[in-house]
């Protein structure tokens, strides 16, 4: 029961990661470096870094490893 389960659940996020890329519009003729520099320029993004960085900092070294 849940093989065919895990199976249409990974089927069907594959088939709909692509879309979770149209969350930024207007991104669609920019190039490869901007995308790549894009989660350190904006703000939110940084913030969401800097904060996962001291919570796996913060963390003893085994519980940090099974998290990232």
């Amino acid at each position: 029961m849940k093989t065919p389960f895990l199976k249409l659940t990974t089927f069907s996020s594959l088939l709909l990661a692509p879309t979770f890329a149209l969350a930024h519009p207007g991104h669609e003729s920019t190039a490869f470096s901007s995308g790549l520099t894009h989660p350190v320029t904006g703000i939110d993004h940084l913030i969401m870094l800097l904060a996962f960085g001291l919570l796996v900092g913060c963390l003893s070294a085994t519980k940090a490893q099974k998290l990232v």
